[in-house]
């Protein structure tokens, strides 16, 4: 009796793993809300630009330098406040910097992360900050190739650029899904 008891539930699991693995296996949809990545080309990724204020979205870590507030922009870059009257920060600048997600500042400079890149920028002057040293392929973890969520996506196609960031939208029969 142990022997058929054994085999019947060895069976019933059996089959609910199969039907788990088919689950899983199953053809996309013919339409499902999923992500879509956004491309930039290497130059456009490489490319470090000061550029007028713009308004706080996502913000990340923030540094004090002299009388300045470094603030993180999560993907996007630095914003730069004069910070003389702390009880009144004024905007004078954002740093755009590629897939940014990280920033330090030691000394007279700002170290940040730019997609898989280090660099290093001298802001002595934060009205004229120039880039001092990049070190390339040295953050193995800031990649986009996988979308913020689980579920479907479009697949990334390395020859239309690096990947950036993720845009959700619907899809029509995506191959790809984590």
């Amino acid at each position: 009796m142990n022997k058929v008891l054994r085999n019947v539930f060895l069976v019933g699991i059996s089959l609910s793993l199969m039907t788990c693995v088919r689950g899983r296996n199953s053809i996309a949809p013919e339409e499902v809300e999923g992500y879509k990545p956004i491309y930039a080309s290497e130059e456009q990724v490489n490319t470090i630009s000061y550029l007028p204020p713009r308004p706080l979205e996502n913000p990340g870590k923030i540094y004090v330098y002299g009388s300045y507030l470094f603030v993180g922009e999560k993907g996007k870059g630095v914003h730069i406040f004069n910070n003389a009257n702390p009880f009144n920060p004024i905007a004078v600048g954002f740093l755009e910097i590629f897939a940014n997600n990280d920033i330090a500042i030691k000394n007279n400079y700002l170290f940040a992360d730019n997609a898989s890149d280090l660099v290093v920028l001298d802001i002595a002057n934060p009205n004229e900050i120039r880039l001092v040293s990049r070190k390339t392929n040295v953050i193995s973890d800031n990649n986009f190739q996988i979308p913020p969520e689980r579920g479907y996506f479009e697949c990334v196609d390395n020859k239309k650029g690096i990947v950036i960031g993720w845009e959700k939208t619907i899809l029509v029969k995506p191959k790809c899904r984590y």
